[in-house]
Formats: C-alpha cells, structure tokens, sequence
C-alpha cells in the first residue's frame, strides 16, 4: 500500500506546463458552457454530429477547436 500512496501522490503533484494549451473539454465544461445540466450536456454529446467527439471508455471528451468552431456559428 505504501508504494500506492507514493503513487497518487506523484500523481497529484504533476504539473501541466503553461505552454500547454487544452485541446478537450469535459461534459461538465460543455454543460457550463451552455447553460445546461450535465446529463443535457451529456445527451447532447452522445448524439450530436456537429462537433467532433472522443470516446475514453465511458468518458466523454469534446474536441475544443470542432466545439469551438460550431458553438461560434
């Protein structure tokens, strides 16, 4: 267990450097970004073609340019 705690904790302490810009968004970004509730915001991604979409698993991930592009239309 001690490795595992050494583990998240180097996880935890990782850094994104500023010159990284975010290429995705979350559902819950998306959500925040139109006004909507997670599950709207969630549905809407699942069935939309007008942005492109990243599927990891179960998670959602919205590309930020194909969102950003059609959220300026």
């Amino acid at each position: 267990m001690q490795g595992c705690q050494e583990r998240m904790i180097c996880v935890s302490t990782n850094k994104i450097s500023p010159d990284h810009q975010k290429r995705v968004y979350t559902v819950k970004e998306i959500a925040a970004i139109l006004g909507v509730s997670d599950r709207h915001a969630y549905n809407f991604c699942n069935s939309t073609t007008e942005f492109e979409i990243v599927k990891i698993g179960k998670s959602i991930r919205v590309k930020k340019d194909s969102f950003d592009r059609w959220f300026g239309n």
